[in-house]
């Protein structure tokens, strides 16, 4: 029997925890009792106030009164409404109280009970027969159990079980399902609820506890990681411990079946003729990504990857899925017709459920996907060129006879210029510094605040700022007893440059290689390959617990700074809308942008930083002169329009 619920809105659930909540307050009704009951049973439908209590429970009752006369029982819906809370103020002795008066076995049970109603009067009556409702009362409940409880599901709407206003935020999050929040929990850890608006700490402790709770009856079970922190989770050792399937998951996890492994491809080269050792497509992969990454142990540890190292492993997996999984052929049986159709796909991944989430997710999580949507022409234009030189590579390895993607033509793309507009004021650069200023001491902050200076006056990219170690500063003496500091830095295409790093940003890394416990003095530094920034984690108000010499990765220092500047940016709502609006928006480059740009209005040559910015073309860095050109020209065609 389907029982509806409209009364408390579309598609509500009533789960035995509601039920238990019902019976709870028929026994005991107070309202001290009722926070009680509430936090036991109902602490997933938010913080307890009295006045949501007791709406809750007439609800409740009302909905069982409905289903008793849905299934036909008129005597149960009786029960089930009355309100017996009335009857609660008896004066009289309670039995067991006037039993202790007499020596134990002196009266029976039957004689105690007559000579108790004769001293209590009609009082005892109204007492007697209000237990005697009660126990009718949770009889008729349980008996509506059965016909109106329902278990969590994973397939279930958050909305079904969570309270309207947070199931309403995680829908436009888009956690839709239980399903969706315990991958959610599983891939993002303790702090799942992050980047959903108005989600926050407590009320994403308090639905993970339920969850937890549910786990059977939903079918699905919270990983350790769940309980963590993402920074501290040991991303090499849950990688490990995952099953290897052949599905769409990362290529440290993928198994490709023996009929598709190219092992027998259909453009293999005679195998005596060829210069690998690799037996089958996917050992051949791992060679390319080997020669491009030679110092590199762990192959698919993405996390220390430069930009382009992990461009190539990127397209190189995201191809191999597709072949496998959606096209299920070989790699070394792909014909021109076979990209070309891959060409397309790029343009559109469909599935786009099975193939696309969210950016920045964990590869050892379910929420990881190869894509994050559809490919620009630019990216489109990158994925060919990277997947030609793959199979170049294998051609001239003598493992393939030959390249299909030769004739394979990108969509027209429009030319990758720097976007100098992605950049801050002088005057947003200022109020970002103040805003830094006042955050908590945390060793979350003294980095934040370290990276910010480090980058603004380097100019260094994501992945160039998080590699940086000791052992690349090095103390210049000039002439006169002067000295200075250049920062070594493997930049595009492997290739070194020299950048200099202001005398106070040394001092600010000689400050928080101290604040890690670690000499402070970068020349005197007993570990060269210490990461200038590092791992840290706070363990608690007044103890910080720091993982010295180890580094970030670029997923966590990225997630930091779009986190402080839309925050920064609540700031400026009300007295400057659009500064806020550009805050809100901005990234990690915005900051090597605004290196570039400010460098050159202050009159820097621009030879000088086209080599802090490492491009490889002068003409990249004239965007920045140009900007500062256009910039002069329009305050002062704002001076002459206040003259007129």
């Amino acid at each position: 029997m389907t029982i509806h619920h409209d009364n408390i809105g579309a598609g509500r659930k009533i789960g035995r925890q509601h039920l238990a909540f019902v019976r709870g307050c028929i026994q005991m009704p107070q309202v001290e009792q009722l926070a009680v009951w509430w936090k036991t049973y109902l602490y997933i439908e938010g913080e307890y106030r009295e006045r949501r209590a007791k709406l809750r429970l007439k609800e409740l009752k009302t909905i069982l009164a409905a289903a008793a006369r849905q299934a036909n029982k008129p005597r149960l819906a009786r029960l089930v409404a009355l309100d017996l809370s009335a009857t609660m103020a008896v004066d009289v002795i309670p039995l067991e109280d006037f039993a202790a008066q007499f020596p134990e076995g002196f009266y029976s049970d039957n004689e105690l009970l007559e000579l108790w109603q004769e001293a209590a009067g009609p009082e005892a009556q109204k007492l007697a027969k209000r237990g005697k409702l009660i126990g009718e009362q949770l009889a008729a409940v349980n008996a509506l159990e059965k016909i109106v409880a329902t278990v969590p599901r994973a397939a279930d709407p958050v909305d079904a079980w969570l309270e309207s206003r947070i199931a309403t935020r995680l829908i436009a999050g888009g956690v839709a399902t239980l399903a969706d929040v315990v991958n959610r929990m599983n891939g993002k850890g303790v702090t799942w609820w992050s980047g959903i608006r108005s989600v926050g700490r407590v009320a994403g402790a308090r639905i993970q506890q339920w969850i937890r709770e549910n786990e059977t009856s939903i079918g699905m079970t919270l990983t350790p990681q769940a309980g963590q922190r993402r920074g501290d989770i040991d991303a090499v050792a849950v990688q490990a411990a995952l099953p290897k399937v052949t599905a769409i998951v990362p290529l440290e996890r993928f198994v490709i079946p023996s009929a598709l492994d190219g092992s027998q491809g259909r453009f293999r080269a005679p195998k005596e003729l060829c210069l690998l050792k690799a037996n089958n497509d996917f050992e051949a992969i791992r060679a390319w990504l080997t020669s491009k990454r030679p110092a590199i142990v762990d192959l698919f540890n993405a996390d220390k990857e430069s930009h382009t190292q992990r461009a190539y492993r990127k397209e190189a997996e995201r191809f191999l899925l597709w072949a496998i999984v959606q096209k299920q052929k070989p790699l070394s049986s792909m014909t021109l017709e076979d990209c070309i159709e891959y060409r397309n796909f790029l343009a559109d991944p469909q599935p786009a459920d099975k193939w696309c989430g969210q950016r920045g997710r964990a590869r050892w999580g379910p929420l990881w996907r190869p894509f994050n949507g559809p490919l620009s022409p630019v990216a489109e234009r990158q994925a060919i060129i990277i997947l030609r030189t793959l199979y170049e590579w294998l051609m001239r390895q003598c493992y393939l006879v030959g390249n299909p993607w030769v004739g394979v033509m990108p969509r027209q793309a429009v030319a990758n210029k720097v976007q100098i507009g992605r950049s801050f004021t002088l005057k947003q650069w200022q109020y970002l510094k103040e805003y830094l200023a006042v955050l908590p001491e945390t060793g979350a902050n003294r980095r934040l605040r370290l990276v910010m200076n480090f980058a603004y006056a380097t100019g260094l990219r994501l992945s160039e700022i998080i590699n940086a170690r000791v052992r690349d500063l090095e103390k210049i003496e000039f002439d006169e007893g002067e000295t200075g500091w250049m920062l070594t830095v493997i930049g595009k295409g492997g290739k070194p440059r020299e950048v200099p790093v202001p005398s106070e940003v040394i001092e600010e890394i000689s400050v928080y290689l101290h604040q890690r416990n670690l000499n402070p003095d970068p020349e005197m530094h007993h570990d060269k390959a210490t990461f200038l920034i590092g791992k840290v984690d706070d363990g608690g108000p007044s103890e910080l617990v720091y993982a010295a010499e180890e580094g970030i990765t670029a997923a966590t220092l990225s997630e930091q700074l779009k986190r402080f500047f839309q925050n920064a940016a609540k700031g400026l709502v009300k007295s400057d809308k659009k500064s806020a609006a550009r805050l809100a928006s901005a990234s990690t480059h915005w900051l090597r942008h605004s290196h570039g740009s400010h460098a050159v209005a202050s009159g820097t040559p621009i030879e000088i930083v086209q080599n802090n910015l490492g491009h490889a073309s002068l003409s990249t860095t004239t965007i920045y002169v140009t900007s500062e050109t256009k910039r002069r020209h329009l305050e002062m065609q704002k001076f002459w329009n206040q003259r007129k």
